[in-house]
């Protein structure tokens, strides 16, 4: 596989679809058997578009915050 380290993709969404994004990043990195490289890059990747939906829409930090946080899980209904 060649290095594309160097390389950049840009992506343009609404923070709707951002928040979204986020939110099943943070789902999928909890999963106790997701521990590999890829797992990593994902969080680093949604932490990142988190903080610029909190840039554009700081009302939402303590939200997006809690998915990250286990504790914050409401459980089965």
């Amino acid at each position: 596989m060649a290095d594309t380290q160097d390389q950049i993709i840009k992506l343009e969404i609404d923070p709707g679809t951002a928040m979204a994004i986020i939110a099943n990043i943070q789902l999928a990195t909890r999963h106790p058997k997701n521990t590999g490289p890829s797992r990593h890059q994902a969080e680093k990747f949604a932490r990142a578009l988190q903080e610029r939906v909190v840039y554009h829409l700081p009302e939402h930090a303590t939200l997006l915050e809690m998915g990250w946080d286990p504790d914050c899980d409401i459980g089965d209904q």
